[in-house]
């Protein structure tokens, strides 16, 4: 039996998707009703309650309907999704643009057994397709018979052997060419340092200010009951010692939990190379299961803060272009690898594309230390006029000078470039530096520009376009002398236009 011959005709989702669909919507309907028994505003109940009820009405036969009008169809040639109770719709999604099939299980597709497959296609912002309740062996079925459809048409020459139809996954030998253990993915959480708390709070203070809007007294009366007299009664030093307390469990809570999310995004994170993409699978209570495909790449961008370069550990990203990244562009950045020593990270670079980080890269100017420094001084002014109005003292100003000075440097001493016959490293930052790889071939415009303060001191900007660039200064050589920027512009152009890019993908 022929790869090309397995078919999806005709099916539904899981049965499932109805109690799931029915957990996820209900607590629509049930909001009115949680408003009431905080307000304490016992007028309009009745009001409520309609609401409530007249969601109800439609939300059970709406999930109904909508169950039974959805079904979808896989041949050798499209993904056909049929929806719709009133009005019909019915989108054709062919194989040969299916750029992307990703598969996700939140914690309740967990307890089901039950996954989501989105469908992505080269030229669309939005996944394109969507069947968010499948059984987990379906929604596996469905992403081996499009790779293999898609790798059939790929193909010229193939034996009969090669059509077997694979009925069980784990049989395939996986080509793993990274993975991470639980003790790696813990050591990545520690050193993640994200305010998870502190924006924790503020949504918690925004739901408890909308559900009780005078827990503001509340508060009030439990401090006269006792401690607002404990409080007064404090000296200056307790009270910084109690404020330092405070500020440190924040952060010990944020910290613990980043390290409990990044466990459960990251659990048993894999990288796994098959026919010209690169798959990726992670999670623990939500998981998720998707493909880079290597030939829309872009970009390799290799990540770090002060800590993980400390520690010799750095962040792998892959930026791609061609389908939708779910934020309305159509880049997307995936995580090739999330925690590693520098020698995987550029051993796997160099199963990528075959690229060997330079040793030593190009400086740029030294004048940008000086350019820094008069941009740093500018956006300090309002610090500084806070800290003399706190001290009183002009001079307190003045502590701010190393600082920026210092900055300064660091910034000129990280920045650099490398330019070959088939790419060009880029390398930026400050706090968070990166290193970015960008192929020649993958090069969408090219523009060499100076501001005023740059021409005043004779530098300029060579800024490098690909179809994954977010940001103007994402694969930028900034603060290089004008002449020496005439000259890297030229040559990338010339590169650019003869297309000499014998990089490899794997295979």
């Amino acid at each position: 039996m022929s790869q090309m011959a397995e078919q999806i005709s005709e099916k539904r989702l899981h049965p499932f998707t109805l109690l799931y669909r029915l957990i996820v919507t209900l607590p629509n309907a049930a909001l009115p009703i949680i408003f009431i028994l905080y307000s304490g505003d016992r007028g309009g109940d009745w009001v409520y309650i309609f609401i409530s009820l007249f969601l109800g009405f439609f939300i059970l036969p709406g999930i109904l309907l909508n169950y039974f009008y959805f079904d979808y169809t896989i041949t050798d040639q499209e993904v056909v999704i049929r929806s719709g109770v009133l009005s019909k719709k019915e989108r054709h999604i062919k194989i040969d643009r299916i750029q992307n099939v990703t598969i996700t299980q939140n914690f309740l597709h967990k307890l089901m057994r039950i996954a989501k497959v989105q469908l992505e296609t080269a030229g669309d912002a939005t996944t394109e397709g969507n069947l968010d309740s499948v059984s987990i062996a379906d929604s596996e079925k469905i992403r081996e018979i499009i790779r293999n459809h898609q790798h059939e048409k790929s193909t010229t020459k193939v034996t009969e052997d090669s059509h077997k139809v694979v009925e069980n996954l784990d049989e395939v030998k996986e080509n793993v060419i990274f993975s991470m253990s639980l003790w790696d993915t813990i050591k990545y959480g520690a050193v993640r340092f994200r305010p998870i708390v502190l924006v924790a709070s503020a949504w918690i203070f925004s739901m408890v200010s909308q559900f009780n809007p005078n827990w503001t007294d509340e508060l009030e009366v439990i401090l006269e009951s006792g401690y607002k007299d404990y409080i007064r009664q404090l000296d200056i030093f307790m009270l910084v010692v109690y404020a330092i307390a405070g500020v440190l469990l924040v952060l010990l809570l944020s910290w613990i939990i980043d390290i409990l999310l990044t466990v459960n995004t990251y659990y048993k994170f894999k990288l796994v190379s098959d026919k010209g993409k690169l798959m990726t699978s992670q999670g623990l209570f939500s998981s998720q299961k998707g493909a880079i495909p290597l030939k829309k790449l872009q970009m390799m961008v290799i990540k770090s803060n002060p800590i993980t370069r400390k520690l010799n550990f750095y962040r792998l990203d892959l930026q791609t272009a061609g389908f939708g990244g779910g934020d309305g562009t159509k880049a997307k950045s995936e995580t090739a690898i999330p925690f590693a020593k520098f020698t995987q990270v550029k051993e796997i670079i160099n199963k990528i594309r075959n690229v060997e980080l330079p040793e030593v890269f190009t400086k740029v100017s030294p004048k940008t230390i000086r350019r820094a420094v008069v941009k740093y001084l500018v956006f300090s002014i309002p610090f500084g006029v806070g800290l003399y109005f706190a001290f009183d003292s002009f001079w307190v100003l003045l502590t701010l000078v190393p600082i920026i000075g210092f900055g300064a440097f660091i910034r000129y001493q990280y920045r650099g470039y490398h330019v070959e016959d088939n790419q060009i490293i880029v390398k930026q930052g400050f706090w968070f530096q990166k290193i970015s790889i960008i192929p020649i071939e993958k090069i969408q415009t090219l523009h060499k520009r100076s501001s005023y303060f740059q021409r005043r001191l004779g530098l300029a900007t060579v800024e490098i376009d690909t179809a994954a660039t977010v940001y103007g200064s994402d694969a930028s050589i900034i603060d290089i002398d004008n002449n020496v920027a005439t000259e890297i512009f030229e040559e990338l152009n010339r590169l650019f236009i003869e297309d000499k890019n014998k990089g490899k993908v794997v295979k």
